[in-house]
């Protein structure tokens, strides 16, 4: 089968139009339009008749392997999505991680096997009400100094993190200390003041200090921070932790969609992939 080249698209007005169609479904792809993250990314779109773009997929290449988004918020972006991640995953040479949603799987399987990481949910701040009435007075501002003490709590207590010192460069990252040492966290995973986005990520409670709303506070503070600066906020959650969802339900977050993660191993041919 011959390989169709996909759009590659660098016209960030362009690509912030399509996607603010669902700007909270697409946070990622928006705040990654951003001069600090641009040069590592690659858009690429779908287009019907008339030459509109109809569906985006990102892939970022600033991490091993380069991370594939690819995101459907009604039938009509998974039609195009459903023509163009094929393509892009037989211009692939070697594996890449994904977040998909979940009606993509067939047209995924088709070209790739899928190595499950999880089923999980995007968020998004609707009741910022909500934020202002959590206490916050043990909560201290994070800041470059804190990212050993941070990077070590995460590597402890959730050794899957994504997380890199700048974040810690613009202050908005929080956390609370006892017996002189981090015992909870919270940052961001995407901040873009220019597209006036952010994600919250990087959000840790040490195992011996959980069920205590640690990371409740720790969250409320980090929002009010966020909120004059970010018009959508938002973040990605397991399904499955009960605990977090029930924590950004209280402050105020809403359901976007069901989104799976995994690694995927572009094949030759044939159908094949597991769960």
């Amino acid at each position: 089968m011959s390989v169709v080249s996909p759009e590659r698209v660098e016209d960030r007005a362009l690509l912030e139009g399509a996607l603010r169609r669902n700007a909270a479904l697409h946070l990622y792809e928006i705040g990654d339009l951003d001069d600090a993250f641009f040069p590592l990314t690659s858009y690429f779109v779908e287009r019907d008749a008339s030459r509109n773009v109809e569906a985006v997929a990102l892939r970022y290449d600033g991490g091993d392997p380069p991370t594939l988004v690819a995101l459907a918020g009604d039938d009509r972006e998974h039609a195009a999505l459903s023509r163009l991640v094929p393509d892009l995953l037989r211009a692939e040479a070697r594996p890449v991680y994904a977040h998909f949603t979940p009606p993509l799987r067939s047209t995924i399987e088709s070209v790739a096997t899928i190595d499950g990481r999880g089923h999980h949910a995007k968020f998004v701040w609707t009741d910022r009400a909500r934020a202002e009435e959590v206490g916050t007075d043990d909560v201290i501002q994070l800041g470059p100094s804190h990212a050993d003490e941070m990077l070590a709590l995460l590597d402890a207590h959730y050794p899957e993190h994504f997380f890199h010192p700048r974040v810690l460069d613009d202050g908005l990252a929080f956390g609370i200390r006892e017996g002189g040492r981090l015992v909870a966290c919270a940052g961001v995973h995407v901040l873009s003041r220019r597209y006036r986005v952010a994600a919250l990520g990087n959000v840790v409670t040490s195992t011996t200090h959980r069920g205590r709303g640690l990371a409740l506070a720790t969250c409320a503070a980090l929002l009010r921070a966020l909120a004059p600066i970010a018009d959508v906020v938002g973040l990605n959650v397991d399904r499955d932790n009960r605990a977090a969802l029930r924590c950004y339900e209280r402050l105020g977050f809403s359901f976007v969609a069901e989104y799976d993660e995994a690694v995927l191993h572009p094949t030759a041919a044939g159908p094949s992939g597991n769960n």
